[in-house]
């Protein structure tokens, strides 16, 4: 899993842009995947040349700006961070959190 920052990521969406290619936005938990998954990731590419994808809903992410988990069990707590996503991105967001306080 790659982070990005603000800036990063607008930088390298212009690059995209610049080379003709489209931004497609999609969302969904696919931490198991199934038919559903697979037809919305299709419709996706069908769409466009650079799918993007979130990883938490607005509200959970929020939740992480106004409760600034320290810890995964802080993070377990927040709604909308289940076992899965812990599993594979909270530490990436902890230790974003982390930096806010440096």
């Amino acid at each position: 899993m790659q982070v990005l920052t603000l800036d990063s990521l607008l930088e390298l969406a212009e690059a995209w842009r610049k080379d003709g290619q489209e931004i497609v936005f999609t969302n969904g938990c696919f931490d198991i995947l199934h038919i559903g998954h697979l037809q919305t990731l299709s419709r996706a590419k069908a769409e466009g040349g650079k799918p993007a994808y979130t990883i938490f809903a607005d509200a959970t992410l929020e939740f992480f700006a106004r409760l600034r988990p320290r810890t995964t069990e802080a993070g377990l707590r927040i709604r909308g961070v289940g076992p899965m996503k812990a599993e594979r991105y909270l530490e990436a967001f902890l230790e974003i959190i982390r930096g806010w306080e440096d």
